[in-house]
């Protein structure tokens, strides 16, 4: 399955520095773009990032916000539209978040809107994610413990995900140069487990 993220004119402001880092940009004040704010200049970045998911046959955007989109009520709000404008289009959101949301909090908001997050599958210990895995997307992806997912890494991974509750709303995601090499070695542990 194909999923695109949301253009970072959707999500990010100018000040998260994205926007001087991207080859593509669209005409409008920087001021108006990001933090999924209700504005003509937002809804055209998002027009082209539904463009693309239409395009990729998918039915799943990941939309990644960055530091300064805070758990706030206002940005809780500009979420929750967020995601109720994308059901109404058939689309649902997973949200790949960075900052200072905390994991319950993070949850509990999740839960509300019926969404999924994205999370790293590992602390920066080289240990599986300790959170629940309900309404969890698990990243593993070229950076940090999971560069190379070395067959014990892969090993804890099966064995807390073959103790975990919800475990039928997780879905692990494979990414970076290593995607393919590193899924080759979670399925090895996952036939070696017998699962």
């Amino acid at each position: 399955m194909l999923v695109p993220y949301v253009w970072h004119l959707v999500s990010h402001a100018a000040s998260d520095g994205l926007r001087e880092a991207g080859t593509r940009t669209l005409p409008g004040e920087a001021r108006r773009f990001g933090h999924l704010q209700d504005t003509p200049e937002v809804q055209s970045a998002w027009d082209a990032s539904l463009r693309c998911a239409k395009e990729m046959g998918s039915d799943t955007v990941i939309l990644r916000t960055p530091p300064s989109f805070t758990p706030g009520s206002v940005n809780q709000a500009r979420l929750a539209a967020f995601v109720e404008a994308r059901a109404a289009e058939g689309l649902h959101v997973v949200w790949e978040l960075d900052g200072l949301w905390e994991p319950a909090a993070t949850l509990a908001l999740a839960r509300k809107l019926s969404i999924n997050t994205l999370v790293p599958a590992f602390e920066g210990t080289g240990r599986p994610v300790q959170q629940t895995y309900e309404h969890r997307w698990l990243r593993i992806d070229a950076a940090g413990a999971t560069e190379r997912l070395r067959g014990a890494l892969a090993e804890s991974l099966v064995f807390a995900l073959a103790n975990a509750d919800a475990l039928e709303d997780t879905t692990i995601l494979f990414s970076g140069a290593r995607a393919h090499a590193n899924l080759r070695s979670f399925a090895r542990s996952l036939d070696a487990a017998e699962l």
